[in-house]
C-alpha cells in the first residue's frame, strides 16, 4: 500500500526507524528472507526492536543485493503489517538490466530528485 502523507503526518504515523545500508550488510538477506527470519535478524544487527506498524523500516542501495528487493513480496504476502521503504541509488536500471523478481501489483515505484532543482 502506498502512502502519500504530510512530513509531519509521516513522523507522528511511524514512532520508530531502522536503516540497513545493504552495502555495509548484505549478508542479512543470504539464508531466509522470510520476515519471521529477517526481522529478529535486523533487529540484532541494529540494535533496535522493530514495532509492528509503528516502525518504518528502510533498505537502503537495495539493487545492491537481489534478495533483498524479492524479499518485498514476503513481506507483502506474509507481513503487510511492516512498512519497507527501499531506496536505490542505480535501481531502476539494475532491475531493467537484472533478473530481480517481484510480482506486478506489489511494489509502487516512486521517483525522487533533489529538491535542489
Amino acid at each position: 500500500m502506498l502512502l502519500e502523507l504530510s512530513p509531519r503526518d509521516f513522523f507522528v504515523l511511524f514512532k520508530f526507524l531502522v536503516s540497513i545500508f545493504i552495502t555495509q550488510d548484505p549478508d542479512v538477506f543470504e539464508d531466509n528472507i522470510s520476515p519471521d527470519s529477517l526481522i529478529p535478524i535486523l533487529s540484532h544487527i541494529l540494535g533496535q526492536t522493530i514495532v509492528i506498524e509503528k516502525t518504518l523500516i528502510v533498505f537502503d542501495e537495495v539493487q545492491i543485493c537481489e534478495r533483498a528487493l524479492t524479499s518485498l513480496k514476503y513481506f507483502c504476502e506474509e507481513a503487510p503489517d511492516y512498512h519497507i521503504i527501499v531506496a536505490g541509488t542505480f535501481l531502476r536500471v539494475a532491475v531493467n538490466r537484472t533478473k530481480f523478481s517481484f510480482s506486478v501489483g506489489k511494489v509502487d515505484i516512486k521517483t525522487m530528485y533533489p529538491m535542489d532543482m
